[in-house]
């Protein structure tokens, strides 16, 4: 075969066919580069798009009020009666009304509803909000509404704790109505419930105040528990959220004296707040102030008894115009219930300057009393009047104390805000906290859809990078195995004609002494030269015959055997039983090397003492799926007694039998001939 036509293996077919694909997808159709490129680029565009939307989200949340929600374990809201569930469907039609501060008409700006909190479940998580109502504006509760904002046609499918709000109502009316159709259906029963309401409405200095706690409140049923549920509580401005706390903060907000235990009467401590000028009052407000470290310590320096006075004038002599007295404050605040928590007390003043609140029962921590408060404030339609306003404390001898703290309209170190305002902050911060997370979730999934079409076009390259190096490399192996063959058949070529010519004028030479007659000692050595020259001229006739193939089959040996035979005795002197049906196996070159020098050791020795006139081979398959070759004479035979017994190498061709795996025996009768049998399991004979 020439060199040149090589044969090509099937796998590098495969490769070459592969290759071929990969650069005709990559390089010859250009639209699907072109796509993965605008994909790349989309995705690029659209994952910098969504960063730079979410760094927007982020910061209008920083501009927005706090979610800082509180397990609410006692006073949680309005609580309907339980009833079975109606597998008909037939509405509930509960309501709850509220009748507007003096019966007066006021005009209606905002409706907030929030969610009552179950302290069972995580406080983000709201309780028995109703599937499916409606608000109703009424002119006159036994008229038709004058607006009504349904809810009924599907259910309510907001499941966390944030306010139902309702905006822009801008409605003058005497009554609102909360109708239910539709509760909330559990093992059967059917019931619904509600933390807060707020109603705000129109009140002076262009602001707006919450009416719902001067309203009449009815309801067409009730679950009440002391402590727990109560239509009081739906207007108690008592929610989970605490307090309405701001964005804007602030290192020190809160007022915290301590005062040493003495054996003498507990001290009253007064705080005087003068407004400038008689101001109406409607409510005053405290919150409480933050504990410190963050530990957890309720109603810390809270008073437990509050005493709120307001004066026309500074001497305090005259009757005041306002006398609250608030005794257990910690139960009026529900502290004990719900820790901190801030409240309000109405006080109705058609006109004050001063107002003194005095506090005491004064809680111990420790060694000393503390006397702590975030903020006291005083409002009128809504609006604190009090804010930033003059302040003195006496009672306390602690010195470097701010009582301004008292009336900077911050508490817990947050600015605090207008029940409305606070209300759509929620709701705003609500909204984008969904679109943050939906902004967040379109982020991760365009990451990661970036990420896979990288990494799956960083494989296509790298396979095809492979795939071509494999390429190259077969194509080098294939050129320099090309090379060896050429040397090859160069070596073989020169052998042939150097060596050969040599072996032949050699042998030529072998012959011409032989017509000669010489001594019996000449003669021997002339037939043994004889015998290497022919020897040698056969070794090489296989040498150049292996060197152009690329195996040796089972037949193959066969055939080297007989060639070797007959070109060593002649065709007269051998007769060879060859087996056709061999099986097609390639034999490995150890065993060709071992069965050829057995073989030629054997042919050795019938010419050099069997004095044998005719040899007969067998080369077939043998039982127990061996392969059997087998040699037989007519000559003289072993003898164990004969001086040239160890010259026959028999232990050598013993040794390679069994390097083969198989087993050589050797019969032989002196003057009727040898018989020599090599049997080796095919299976071992099979190139690995």
């Amino acid at each position: 075969m020439s060199p040149s036509r090589l044969p090509i293996p099937p796998l590098f077919r495969l490769y070459q066919k592969l290759t071929l694909a990969v650069a005709f997808s990559l390089f010859l159709i250009p639209s699907p580069l072109q796509e993965l490129k605008a994909d790349e680029l989309f995705l690029s565009s659209r994952i910098s798009e969504l960063k730079q939307q979410i760094l927007g989200i982020q910061n209008q949340l920083q501009q927005l009020p706090p979610k800082e929600l509180k397990s609410m374990n006692g006073y949680l809201g309005y609580h309907s009666a339980i009833t079975p569930a109606d597998p008909t469907g037939k509405p509930l039609n509960k309501s709850i009304t509220f009748l507007l501060q003096k019966d007066t008409a006021k005009r209606i700006r905002t409706i907030a509803i929030m969610p009552a909190s179950n302290p069972r479940y995580s406080p983000d998580v709201a309780y028995g909000f109703p599937k499916r109502f409606r608000v109703e504006i009424l002119g006159d509760p036994e008229e038709k509404p004058l607006r009504t904002y349904d809810y009924s046609q599907q259910d309510y499918a907001e499941t966390q704790l944030i306010p139902l709000l309702i905006s822009n109502i801008d409605t003058t009316a005497q009554a609102v109505r909360i109708v239910v159709d539709r509760g909330v259906e559990k093992d059967g029963w059917e019931y619904f419930a509600l933390g807060e309401v707020y109603i705000f409405s129109d009140g002076d200095f262009n602001t707006t105040v919450n009416i719902a706690p001067y309203s009449k409140v009815f309801t067409s049923d009730s679950f009440e528990s002391r402590a727990t549920w109560s239509p009081y509580y739906l207007y108690d401005r008592m929610t989970p959220y605490n307090m309405s706390l701001g964005p804007k903060t602030k290192a020190d907000t809160d007022y915290v004296a301590v005062i040493p235990l003495q054996e003498e009467i507990e001290p009253q401590i007064q705080v005087t707040i003068d407004l400038h000028e008689p101001t109406p009052i409607g409510r005053i407000e405290f919150f409480p102030a933050r504990p410190p470290w963050e530990i957890s310590l309720p109603h810390f320096g809270y008073p437990g008894s509050i005493v709120v006075e307001a004066f026309e004038d500074s001497d305090f002599s005259a009757e005041p115009a306002i006398y609250k007295e608030i005794i257990n404050s910690w139960d009026e605040t529900r502290s004990i219930v719900l820790g901190d928590i801030f409240f309000s007390v109405p006080l109705f003043s058609p006109g004050a300057r001063y107002v003194r609140v005095t506090f005491g029962e004064l809680p111990v921590h420790g060694p000393s009393r503390i006397f702590a408060m975030g903020e006291i404030a005083i409002l009128r339609s809504g609006l604190n009047v009090s804010k930033n306003k003059s302040v003195s404390v006496s009672g306390i001898t602690q010195q470097g104390l701010d009582p301004s703290l008292l009336v900077d309209n911050y508490a817990s170190n947050r600015e605090i805000l207008h029940p409305e305002v606070w209300l759509h902050g929620l709701v705003e911060r609500h909204q984008l906290e969904k679109r943050l997370r939906q902004s967040e979730a379109a982020l991760h999934e365009a990451t990661f859809t970036r990420e896979r079409r990288i990494n799956s076009s960083l494989i296509l390259v790298l396979l095809f990078a492979v795939t071509w190096a494999l390429v190259l490399y077969v194509r080098s192996r294939l050129s320099r195995s090309r090379e060896l063959v050429q040397i090859r058949n160069q070596i073989s070529s020169d052998l042939h004609d150097d060596v050969g010519s040599s072996i032949g004028a050699f042998s030529l030479g072998m012959e011409r002494l032989r017509n000669h007659s010489h001594s019996p000692a000449v003669d021997k050595v002339t037939q043994d030269l004889r015998l290497l020259a022919k020897e040698a001229a056969v070794a090489l006739r296989e040498a150049v015959w292996l060197t152009k193939q690329d195996s040796i089959s089972l037949k193959d040996l066969g055939s080297m055997i007989k060639e070797r035979a007959f070109f060593i005795l002649g065709k007269d002197r051998v007769i060879c039983q060859m087996e056709e049906s061999l099986p097609d196996l390639i034999v490995s070159i150890v065993h060709k090397r071992n069965i050829m020098l057995l073989f030629k050791e054997a042919l050795h020795n019938f010419v050099k003492h069997a004095q044998a006139s005719h040899l007969e081979i067998t080369f077939r398959r043998g039982r127990n799926n061996t392969l059997l070759l087998q040699l037989e004479d007519d000559g003289v035979g072993i003898s164990e007694q004969d001086p040239n017994h160890k010259g026959w190498g028999l232990s050598t061709m013993r040794t390679r039998a069994k390097l083969m795996g198989g087993d050589l025996q050797i019969s032989s009768q002196s003057g009727k001939g040898t018989r020599l049998e090599l049997r080796i399991p095919i299976s071992n004979l099979r190139k690995k």
